[in-house]
């Protein structure tokens, strides 16, 4: 029952066979895959089986809604197809819902809060992850966007005009020191320096070039007067708060949430390389006015390398949430078996109405009530014996069965029929 399958430009994994199915016919959305895309707010919502996970969740974010709310902070960890990322979105979406310190959570496009998706360690310090917020996450157009419009706001503020620009990157910097208690010298001269910029000229890109994490060449750190890029670790840490800091100035009816996936990507890094992790993450996390979530990939109870340090761990607190796997097949109890995942699953990833029960109806009229192994709505489109197979084709020993090992095995049922388009119900892999 193998089936290939690939990933599409949202990231979701899907049977090539399965891209021109019309769902609705079989009750279920208009999607071209049974796994979920949780950077689509409507399929963030089909989250079953986590009561536990929602109840955390929904903990924290009403904590974090006062104004003078605890820091919101979660580590999501689990299998590989445990539901971290879907956990990410879930959880970001309900901040939404609720807001942070009475703020709305800033939303990029539809999607409320920044995904951050870590990339293979290159140099591998923290400016990694300096690089996948501020090039990846925000995006040049965002950032530079952010930077007017804070400069524009400290004009008035601090009184800038009639001033020289010596003094106005001194009155900046003292303001990023004042509110972090520390030094974000260079952030300051270049926010001072593309301020009075046309969006065309090259000193632009040359500062944003700095700003996003790449090596500047000397000659340009000398045109402006900086001793550092962020390709320091150091440098790109404090950097990355100043950003925080930048934005809440800016804009303070809105929050930032960050949403670090893939964590488990530094797990390969040697001690000392991971030293250098432990104080920027420390950093990050002790500056509560943005909400961070992570996740890990880690088997058991037990978070994975990354947030087992203790420097890091203890600054988080009670803020880890495993996502367990499936301890069952198919048992009698619902509420933990794979087959009780299954009926949650496809009645929340069906559309409103009562339409799609027709379909059910034609398909008992047509095939018979007792049709290989039985057509119900809790099941439709599966009959229970195709759900029985898909099942226990996850049932191997060595394979956690996790949500997403139960979609690919429905998949791959539905793939071998895919084909058959007067096909309403599927009804086994082999047939």
């Amino acid at each position: 029952m193998s089936e290939e399958f690939s990933e599409n430009q949202n990231g979701v994994t899907e049977s090539a066979e399965l891209q021109d199915i019309n769902w609705t016919q079989y009750g279920l959305s208009d999607r071209q895959s049974l796994l979920i895309d949780p950077k689509n707010p409507d399929e963030a919502n089909i989250y079953v089986g986590r009561e536990d996970v929602l109840a955390k969740i929904d903990e924290k974010t009403s904590a974090a809604s006062h104004k003078l709310g605890a820091p919101l902070r979660f580590v999501f960890f689990g299998d590989y197809g445990s539901g971290k990322t879907h956990s990410l979105f879930k959880a970001a979406q309900l901040a939404k819902e609720k807001k942070i310190k009475e703020r709305s959570v800033y939303e990029y496009g539809n999607t409320a809060g920044l995904y951050v998706k870590i990339s293979a360690p290159r140099s591998k310090t923290f400016s990694d992850i300096y690089r996948d917020v501020v090039n990846e996450a925000i995006g040049k157009n965002v950032f530079l966007g952010w930077i007017k419009d804070f400069y524009d706001k400290m004009e008035i503020q601090l009184e800038l005009r009639g001033t020289n620009t010596a003094e106005r990157e001194e009155k900046i910097e003292r303001y990023f020191f004042g509110k972090l208690n520390f030094n974000v010298n260079e952030l300051a001269k270049l926010i001072v320096r593309f301020a009075p910029l046309p969006s065309d000229s090259i000193e632009v890109n040359e500062i944003w070039q700095w700003m996003a994490g790449y090596t500047c060449k000397p000659e340009v750190m000398k045109k402006f007067g900086i001793n550092e890029d962020n390709t320091n670790p150091n440098t790109a840490m404090k950097n990355l708060v100043g950003i925080f800091e930048l934005f809440n100035t800016t804009y303070e009816d809105k929050i930032l949430i960050l949403m670090f996936d893939e964590c488990e990507k530094l797990a390969n890094l040697g001690e000392k390389e991971l030293v250098s992790y432990d104080e920027a993450f420390r950093t990050m996390i002790e500056y509560t006015d943005v909400g961070l979530f992570f996740t890990e990939t880690a088997a058991g109870d037990q978070a994975g390398k990354l947030f087992s340090r203790e420097s890091i761990k203890s600054r988080l607190g009670p803020n880890f949430v495993p996502l367990k796997t499936i301890a069952d097949v198919d048992t009698t109890n619902e509420d933990h078996d794979a087959r009780g995942w299954i009926k949650k699953y496809l009645e929340a990833a069906r559309p409103d109405g009562d339409g799609w029960k027709q379909r059910v109806k034609e398909a008992i009229d047509e095939l018979g009530e007792d049709f290989d192994g039985g057509i119900t709505e809790e099941l439709f489109p599966f009959t229970d014996k195709c759900a029985k197979e898909a099942i226990s084709a996850i049932g191997a020993p060595a394979s956690p069965i996790t949500p997403r090992s139960i979609l690919k095995q429905c998949e791959a049922v539905i793939s071998k029929q895919a084909k058959d388009e007067n096909k309403k119900i599927f009804t086994s892999a082999g047939a």
